[in-house]
């Protein structure tokens, strides 16, 4: 029996919740709410789900995490663009000082290697509004954003 995309989706954002979760909440520094819908968070009004808002308590700041997980061939590193769109306009609409898009598993093609290089802001150099890309939004892979954790780089 196959496995609908959507249950396989939720396993895949439970995996990563339960590793984002083990990475923020013991830190003293950074407060996270998971699964944050926001009523009007895309850019036509929908409404959209980040999987985390980090709250930085030095500095006060309100962090986006959205991920995008991928565990086997599929068309989640397609959704890519899409979401950081999405990012891009809650950062320009100030829910948020900074954002990240994370992506996570070892099932992209790649063409994760792509996005997680400079080459991929030349790419694709503007973003929602047809802004530049903002310095506040980072594209980056778990492993990496567990360090800027770890670092309290966030």
């Amino acid at each position: 029996m196959t496995d609908p995309s959507g249950q396989k989706a939720a396993r895949n954002g439970i995996s990563f919740e339960k590793q984002l979760k083990a990475a923020l909440d013991p830190h003293p520094r950074y407060a996270a709410t998971y699964q944050l819908r926001l009523d009007n968070g895309k850019a036509d009004g929908r409404p959209c789900r980040y999987d985390a808002i980090v709250y930085d308590r030095q500095t006060g700041d309100r962090i986006l995490i959205s991920q995008k997980a991928q565990h086997s061939s599929g068309s989640t590193e397609e959704k890519v663009p899409f979401e950081l769109l999405h990012l891009s306009h809650s950062l320009k609409s100030q829910v948020a000082e900074r954002a990240y898009l994370v992506l996570f598993g070892d099932g992209f093609s790649r063409v994760k290697d792509f996005y997680l290089s400079p080459q991929f802001r030349k790419y694709m150099p503007n973003l929602a509004y047809g802004e530049k890309w903002p310095e506040t939004l980072v594209l980056i892979d778990f492993a990496a954003f567990c360090g800027y954790i770890a670092k309290e780089k966030l």
